[in-house]
Formats: C-alpha cells, structure tokens, sequence
C-alpha cells in the first residue's frame, strides 16, 4: 500500500525503490606552477566526465577532460572543475594556476642536514628555468659540490658524499630563466648539522 501526501492509499504491486547519489564524487585536482606571461597544464580526475569553467558560477564549459592548458597569463588564477555522471554532478572545485616570477632563485643563508627532517637539504630549483650550474666552495675556496642537473638538491655533503663540518659555505649559481638572458647569484650558506 502507497500513501501520498493527501493522505489517501493505493494497493500497489510490490516494487523496489531504487536511490542515486544527488552528487558525483568531487574530482581530484593538481593545480600547476608556471612562470607569468606563459601557459600551464591543470590537471583533474574522476570517474566521469570532467567539465573545466572559468568561474565558479559560469554555466559555458571551457573544457572537457582530464587536462586543460590555459591560455597565457599573468596574476595566479583560478580555474573550476566538476565531475559529471549521468545526470549527478559533483561539487565545482578550484583548481589553480599558480603564477611565479621567473627570474630569481631563493637559497636559504642557514642549512642543517643533521637528518631530524627539517631543512635538511637545498633545493635548487628556479621554476621555469632552463639551465643551471651550482659551485659551493668552503671558506678557503676548495669546490666541496657542484651541479649542472636542474632541480637538484644538496645535502651537506662533499663529492665523495661525506658530511661537511659546521661553516659557512659560498656559491655561485648561474641560471637560466625562461624569459631573459642567464643569471649569476652568488652568497653564503651558513651550515650547522
């Protein structure tokens, strides 16, 4: 028996009453770095259909699927994405186009790789560049590392990969960003372990 909301019943033949979701499951999302006036890739995944927007309220996708390259940009901006299946569709998420300057590379002036998981490496990492070559020389001059791999981190350690005694230590870094001609840095680290 059915009752509807007058009150009144119905005899029925038995059925199964069968309930969806209201909601597809909201997306993952990995917002992207990119050196300003360039483009990125944002990238989202769910189980269905991914629809990018350019704001939170915007009815006009601007994309579908996975991946969406923005066109080129200046300030960090935020993209929305939601997942579709069938007729659910998940919460809109803010994915981020993350702008940075390009032309500077931060190196820390205190390091201590005494292995507690706090700054216990230097990452030498400019966004966007294309070249890099890292010297660290000790206070008399003698090269104790060196690199010319891109993202590469330093340890504390010499080139025979032995821990180096509390100092302070000098570098010169020569890099590349994206938009303008090679750059040389140079500065102090001071090391305790």
């Amino acid at each position: 028996m059915v009752t509807d909301n007058l009150g009144c019943q119905i005899l029925s033949d038995p059925f199964t009453l069968i309930t969806y979701p209201s909601t597809a499951e909201d997306p993952d999302t990995i917002s992207g770095i990119f050196c300003a006036l360039d483009v990125v890739t944002l990238f989202a995944n769910g189980s269905g259909t991914i629809l990018w927007y350019d704001s939170p309220t915007s009815t006009t996708v601007i994309n579908t699927g996975f991946s969406f390259t923005t066109p080129i940009l200046t300030p960090t901006t935020p993209y929305y994405v939601t997942n579709s299946n069938d007729s659910c569709t998940s919460n809109r998420i803010p994915v981020y186009a993350i702008a940075v300057t390009c032309d500077s590379i931060i190196v820390p002036n205190i390091f201590t790789p005494n292995g507690d998981g706090t700054n216990d490496e230097i990452s030498f990492n400019p966004v966007g560049a294309t070249c890099l070559d890292v010297i660290i020389y000790d206070r008399w001059g003698v090269e104790v590392f060196s690199t010319q791999t891109l993202n590469t981190k330093w340890n504390g350690t010499n080139k025979n990969g032995e821990p180096l005694s509390d100092g302070v230590y000098f570098y010169l870094i020569q890099y590349c960003p994206k938009f303008h001609d090679a750059i040389l840095k140079r500065g102090f680290i001071q090391l305790f372990n």
